[in-house]
């Protein structure tokens, strides 16, 4: 019986020291992974400022494109008007000249 009686506390000594281990390495993991999580959402919220300022430079180049292509537009409307203008200017001063719209006709 004595030597059963040692047994036991030789085994729940072990137990208990095992037990010990587990807990501090329990400890130490969830010291480990609040540590990596927090790494985690820094690195988290740097990813989402990224992409908040590259979808404001998109939007700026975006804005600036429109931008220039209405002035294109606008430019571009200013040189037909104009080659308008000019076309039936000259229209009207070949059309005085007798015979050459014939001749641009059978040309066309």
């Amino acid at each position: 019986m004595q030597v059963m009686k040692k047994d036991y506390k030789k085994l729940e000594a072990t137990m208990t020291a095992k037990y010990e281990e587990i807990q501090a390495l329990v400890g130490k993991f969830n010291q480990d992974t609040q540590k990596l999580w927090s790494e985690y959402q820094s690195l988290y919220e740097k990813l989402e400022e990224t992409a908040t300022d590259a979808n404001s430079v998109l939007e700026k180049r975006i804005s600036n494109m429109k931008r220039k292509i209405s002035q294109v537009q606008a430019d571009i409307g200013g040189v037909m008007a104009e080659a308008e203008k000019n076309l039936s200017k000259n229209l009207e001063s070949v059309k005085k000249v007798p015979g050459v719209m014939k001749m641009l006709q059978q040309i066309m």
